[in-house]
């Protein structure tokens, strides 16, 4: 078992003749923030980052040069990458009269997602790795680099066909036809089985291990919530025993139809799949958590949409941009 003892970040930005780094190791008092969102998605994820009374110069660089950013943070024994990014906006401010700051939204391969065409045409007898790789050669150029790809069958097609349009939009079509999710995460493209996930061991969370509260049993997927943990990534499997999650109950005055098919189920073998998760953290404050959304591996309720149509949605309160 990993200690989580010690925290440590920290913070790459690129752009200029050179980058900058700022780094937080065993109680450092330099201040920065940063708060991530992953999801099972194919629309980029996001991430607001807010470093605390940088020199002038930098705090210029920050609004002119830097255009690539990339976060790597947990505990001393259990440090890795969360974000890895491009920076769509950049400004400064003063929180207090003695407190200024420099703020940073990213978006993880914006470019790709904005800008990667795919027009090829393809012989018969092609697969859906095929098109799969055609896409990922759309994207490349903008970053993108090739992660887990599922096995998406032997079926070859018996005429030809033409992938034409957004790269991204192809990868939806495909996750349709072979039951499998596209994503970017961190800077790689990846695709897992709606039924499948991430190679790896599961990712045990209980109290001895970081876990915090009791995880929530809801309408859009079991909600944990741990010390930071980079471990925890989209398709991952974490396991939780089904003692410790809260059930869902319906409010009394709800009017609508109740049935527990709405409800995400329980797994009796405490395997789940990670569907969303979010980092935040805070190198002088509180905040040093994970939070996911996760779905039962042997459930066959299918994957609850409702976390789907979240908004990125900045915090004003964390980013200090009122």
């Amino acid at each position: 078992m990993t200690r989580q003892y010690l925290r440590s970040a920290t913070i790459d930005f690129e752009g200029g003749n050179d980058g900058l780094r700022f780094a937080v190791k065993d109680g450092s008092e330099l201040r920065f923030k940063f708060q991530v969102e992953h999801g099972d998605k194919m629309s980029p994820n996001r991430a607001a980052i807010t470093v605390y009374n940088v020199a002038k110069a930098t705090e210029q660089r920050f609004l002119k040069e830097f255009k690539k950013v990339s976060i790597s943070a947990g505990y001393r024994d259990n440090v890795g990458l969360i974000f890895k990014g491009e920076i769509i906006q950049a400004t400064a401010g003063q929180e207090t009269p003695v407190d200024t700051f420099a703020f940073a939204l990213a978006s993880d391969s914006d470019t790709a997602h904005n800008y990667g065409v795919v027009n090829k045409a393809l012989a018969s007898g092609h697969t859906y790795r095929d098109q799969v790789m055609e896409c990922f050669k759309a994207m490349q150029p903008h970053g993108v680099e090739l992660g887990f790809i599922a096995d998406l069958g032997s079926k070859k097609f018996p005429r030809g066909a033409v992938l034409t349009g957004m790269a991204n939009d192809v990868l939806r079509r495909i996750g349709f036809a072979t039951g499998t999710s596209p994503s970017i995460q961190n800077g790689k493209l990846q695709m897992v089985k709606n039924d499948g996930v991430l190679p790896g061991d599961a990712i045990v969370l209980n109290s001895r291990t970081g876990m915090i509260g009791r995880p929530q049993q809801t309408i859009g997927g079991i909600i944990v919530r741990t010390l930071l943990n980079p471990r925890i990534a989209i398709g991952s499997v974490v396991k939780i025993d089904e003692r410790s999650i809260d059930r869902q109950f319906f409010d009394a005055s709800y009017t609508g139809a109740v049935s527990n098919s709405l409800i995400p189920d329980i797994a009796t073998d405490g395997f789940y799949k990670v569907l969303f998760a979010d980092h935040e953290g805070d190198t002088r404050g509180q905040s040093w958590y994970t939070t996911a959304t996760c779905v039962a591996m042997n459930s066959n309720k299918g994957i609850p949409i409702i976390q789907a149509q979240r908004g990125i949605g900045v915090d004003p309160q964390f980013t200090n941009q009122q």
